[in-house]
């Protein structure tokens, strides 16, 4: 029986879906996921995705992302991996293309401060490709030992205070960084940081 629960729930999301380029595209008539390369000039690669109207939904008028309606932009983790001038191209992409009549807001989770001893170490890390001899190393530090990655989007913002630049340079009227510890402080209450406490520990 769990068998066949789980073959109609699949077959039921695959009618009320399309699934596209080898399972990187999911399309509905609510919520669309389209694979993109941010490093490319956004006129190639966002443009031609959320300017144009939706195949899985006829009856939308206009484009996929319409400029009229409030917008949130959220990256997590994804601009200090591309190059400060990927990464401004993109916001300024989305600054042009809202009306001026609409609301557009961002928020950006991501790694800062890397020029101390601790980033520093972080940053050369990350480059070193992964080798057997890093076997000596501590479990979480194997990770930061693959691939050869650098972080070129944590240049432009060094410091705490330099992080509201990313997007007051684009005219956002208002540009605000918090650490996560304000976050917890100011945004969380004590029930849900106790909730989020006891699940964390319920894993170990």
């Amino acid at each position: 029986m769990v068998s066949d629960a789980v073959s109609a729930q699949f077959l039921f999301v695959r009618i009320l879906t399309n699934v596209e380029n080898g399972g990187t595209t999911l399309r509905s008539a609510k919520y669309h996921l389209l694979p993109a390369d941010i490093r490319t000039p956004p006129n190639e690669s966002i443009a031609p995705l959320l300017t144009s109207t939706s195949p899985s939904s006829p009856s939308l008028e206009g484009p996929l992302l319409s400029p009229d309606l409030p917008t949130l932009l959220l990256f997590e983790c994804v601009l200090v991996y591309v190059t400060p001038e990927a990464s401004v191209a993109l916001i300024q992409w989305f600054a042009d293309y809202s009306a001026s009549s609409s609301v557009l807001g961002a928020v950006v989770y991501e790694m800062f401060g890397l020029n101390d001893s601790f980033g520093n170490v972080m940053v050369e890390n990350l480059k070193v490709p992964f080798t057997p001899s890093t076997k000596s190393l501590r479990v979480d530090f194997v990770s930061f030992q693959v691939r050869g990655v650098s972080l070129p989007g944590v240049e432009p913002y060094p410091t705490f205070e330099s992080l509201p630049q990313r997007f007051t340079r684009h005219e956002f009227t208002t540009s605000k960084a918090l650490t996560l510890s304000e976050i917890r402080k100011t945004l969380v209450s004590y029930d849900e940081s106790q909730r989020l406490v006891d699940l964390g520990r319920s894993q170990f």
